[in-house]
């Protein structure tokens, strides 16, 4: 080989050198522009908001606020309606300073609802007009009964005895042909064909309910 031909081999890899530079470089570009536009992307993803509005929607679905009439005592239980119950009345023996009736209102219902407070409680003639005035309120006001389905809250219907025996006068109201009664709550009644109680002394009062 001659030293011209070296010199030309020399020339041509000296030559070829920096073109393998260039691709070398360019290549390195492209992976770095690829890797700088994935972390763009990456870190896009991440701060647009929408990650934090789901897991906050995730969070207020339990808290959501329940129906508005299972809302009202805080337990979900509704109050009972006029529609929901049934009403019975009988007398109740061994009262010791007149005569007690026990005024049952019944959920026939397969629900539970809410009953509190005092009953109030009409007697009609069979005219259909009211007999006397509607029962005073005795005692406390009681507290909430939760009648399951089937099962029933008690009230009681006092009023004195019939005739002239200490605890009556001897005057008493006309017997009644029925019983209206409106549970507590609420603006529709119940009305039950009963004889009793017939009120005497002009006492006629009326408890809260209760089991």
């Amino acid at each position: 080989m001659t030293r011209r031909q070296a010199t030309a081999m020399d020339g041509a890899g000296s030559a070829a050198t920096p073109s393998w530079r260039r691709r070398t470089a360019a290549v390195g570009a492209a992976v770095l522009l690829a890797a700088t536009a994935a972390c763009s992307s990456g870190d896009d993803g991440s701060d647009d908001g929408s990650g934090a509005e789901v897991s906050g929607a995730r969070e207020a679905s339990p808290s959501a606020s329940p129906d508005g009439k299972k809302n009202a005592d805080g337990g979900g239980t509704p109050r009972c309606a006029a529609a929901d119950l049934s009403m019975a009345v009988e007398r109740s023996p061994g009262a010791a300073d007149g005569r007690d009736y026990d005024l049952t209102l019944k959920n026939k219902t397969d629900s539970a609802c809410l009953l509190k407070g005092r009953p109030r409680v009409l007697l009609i003639g069979e005219d259909g007009d009211t007999i006397g005035e509607a029962a005073t309120p005795e005692g406390r006001a009681g507290e909430t009964v939760t009648l399951q389905p089937l099962t029933r809250a008690h009230a009681t219907l006092h009023t004195a005895d019939e005739g002239d025996d200490g605890t009556g006068d001897g005057s008493c109201w006309a017997r009644p042909h029925s019983l209206r009664v409106y549970p507590p709550g609420t603006g529709k009644a119940l009305v039950a064909e009963s004889g009793q109680p017939r009120v005497c002394g002009d006492l006629f009062t009326v408890t809260a309910l209760k089991w």
